[in-house]
Formats: structure tokens, sequence, C-alpha cells
């Protein structure tokens, strides 16, 4: 019995292997930032897996492709960039405000690197939140 399930597993995965292949071969890449283009990513991967046969990640990776093809949608991944954009703004705001704060206030020169650097680094997701937009067309 389980010899079977086994080979079921194999035949479905080097149909599913040469499917993705094919697939491949004559797709497009999907514009960045849309459903069509997590898929293709998880298929990229899912290649790969069951290229070296990892079940586990096969497993994973499976499950992720059917729950984006069931509920991804391109209009809640943009309202979640323009949220984690938003985010990164008054994260960026509230880190200007402290390192301001600390300088008034004549803390030492180590508080106001610590939040020299806590400022950069919330610069850094801010700038990684646009590009992310931008790699998606704007939205």
């Amino acid at each position: 019995m389980k010899k079977v399930a086994v080979f079921r597993g194999f035949v479905i995965a080097s149909l599913a292997f040469c499917t993705i292949n094919a697939y491949a071969a004559d797709a497009k890449v999907p514009p960045a930032g849309t459903c069509a283009a997590k898929a293709y990513d998880i298929e990229q991967q899912l290649a790969q897996a069951r290229q070296h046969r990892n079940a586990g990640q096969i497993q994973g990776l499976e499950t992720a492709l059917r729950s984006v093809q069931t509920h991804c949608q391109d209009d809640d991944l943009r309202v979640k960039r323009q949220q984690n954009l938003a985010e990164k703004q008054a994260k960026v705001a509230e880190r200007e405000a402290e390192l301001r704060e600390s300088q008034q206030s004549g803390a030492n020169a180590d508080k106001i690197q610590k939040r020299q650097g806590k400022l950069a680094e919330a610069q850094q997701d801010l700038r990684a939140a646009q590009q992310e937009i931008t790699a998606a067309g704007g939205q």
C-alpha cells in the first residue's frame, strides 16, 4: 500500500514538474507584485525542490501554491504594499522625532548615535517598501 502511495506521488510530481517546465518555457515572467508573480515564484521554488527530491519542501510549496491560487487577489497585495509603506513612513517620522528630542535634550553622544542608527535602519526599510511599490508598477 505504501509503495503505491509513493509511486503515485512520484508520478504526480513528475507530471507537475513537466507541466511547470513547459509553462516556464512558453510563458513570460508575470509582472512583479501580482498574484501571478507570487505563484510563478513558488512554482520555480517547487521545481528546484523536486529536482533535489526534498519531499518536505515540496509539500509546503504545494500548499503555498494552492493557497495563492485560491486566496490571492492583486488588489489585496496592492493595499498591503500601501499599508506597509505608510507604516515605514510613520516609523521614520517617529525615529526622526526621537533623534531631535535626544539632540535637543543634550543627551550623550552614544544615545544620539544609537538613535541615528535606528533612524538609518528605518529609512532603509522605507526605501525597500518604496522599491517594492515601484517594482509592482507604482501600485
